[in-house]
């Protein structure tokens, strides 16, 4: 179990060459696209619950019910931002990644990008 002081997680941009998470995990993609994710790591947890929100969009694993709660808040927060842009995850530049990060986030610096 992973354990770190209350409230502490880690979101990250993953950009680049991803497959679409199918519906079967079993069906291959045709085509694969560039897009963006978000994964976020929550480390405070204290109970026995797996905690694990998935979307379209990000994926949030852990954390106490309060972090993962500010996990889920924070990385829609993002994405609604991100609609303001008019751009899609996979076209932000990192600059205009941490932009965003600065406007919705109370923590930034639990925020990582991994890209081009």
């Amino acid at each position: 179990m992973l354990r770190g002081r209350r409230g502490s997680f880690i979101i990250c941009a993953l950009l680049r060459i991803w497959p679409a998470f199918p519906d079967n995990l079993y069906a291959m993609p045709r085509k694969k696209e560039k897009q963006g994710h978000l994964f976020g790591i929550g480390f405070d947890q204290d109970d026995e619950l797996k905690r694990i929100t998935r979307a379209p969009e990000f994926t949030l694993l852990g954390g106490s019910e309060e972090t993962h709660e500010r996990m889920v808040e924070e990385a829609q927060a993002f994405l609604e931002v991100l609609g303001k842009y008019g751009k899609g995850m996979e076209h932000l530049s990192k600059r205009e990644y941490f932009e965003i990060v600065k406007k919705i986030s109370k923590s930034p610096k639990t925020w990582f990008y991994f890209g081009k």
